[in-house]
């Protein structure tokens, strides 16, 4: 969380008030037994989402594993997953009915290799908001798998049905993050052989902390 002090007026005793109501959130730090959250108000500003997206790419039968998306943090500047929209434009009626298998992976330690995506600038929702701090990469079609000599972690798994489509908002308390340590990274991957050349587009909505 970063604060600006600039929206904020030095009261008694040297502590800072704000004069921006905008300015101040709410945190959820747990639930009690009856399931009413408890909150506590924080100030200051935090970094906007940005969004990481890719259209009308083609996966082929023949690729299996490659990732959708990669996010290599900036240095100490960690980054949380917000929502993931993929869908696809190419398989349609149920003789084409196909699922896929998706994950959320994350790697930390040794040597990470980047896999075959293509780097992205990342979009603030807000046109406001600066330029995003780390490096993403989007699927394209030549696409292929990150690697990591250190540790891998899986921290999602799941299936999505093709004609469908993959539509998830994480809620604060369960959003997936990577911390910007050195040679830290998180994909979302494609883990499952698809039945035809399929063209995908999708959508990653990102926080930077």
């Amino acid at each position: 969380m970063r604060t600006d002090l600039s929206a904020w007026r030095k009261g008694p005793a040297g502590i800072h008030i704000p004069t921006r109501p905008d300015l101040i959130s709410e945190a959820v730090l747990g639930h009690r037994l009856s399931g009413e959250p408890i909150r506590a108000i924080r100030g200051g500003a935090q970094r906007g989402i940005y969004t990481v997206e890719f259209t009308n790419k083609a996966a082929t039968a023949a690729m299996a594993d490659f990732d959708y998306f990669e996010i290599d943090a900036a240095a100490d500047k960690p980054v949380e997953i917000v929502a993931i929209f993929i869908g696809q434009e190419t398989q349609e009626g149920d003789a084409n009915e196909d699922w896929s298998r998706w994950a959320i992976l994350r790697f930390s330690g040794g040597t990470f290799t980047s896999g075959g995506e293509v780097s992205t600038t990342p979009r603030p929702l807000d046109p406001s908001d600066g330029a995003a701090s780390g490096a993403y990469e989007a699927f394209n079609a030549n696409g292929g798998a990150a690697s990591s000599s250190g540790t891998t972690v899986r921290l999602h798994s799941d299936t999505f049905n093709l004609r469908t489509g993959l539509q998830v908002i994480f809620p604060p308390e369960m959003r997936h993050k990577v911390d910007g340590a050195a040679q830290s990274a998180m994909v979302v991957r494609h883990e499952s052989t698809l039945d035809a050349t399929t063209n995908f587009s999708g959508t990653l909505y990102v926080r930077e902390l």
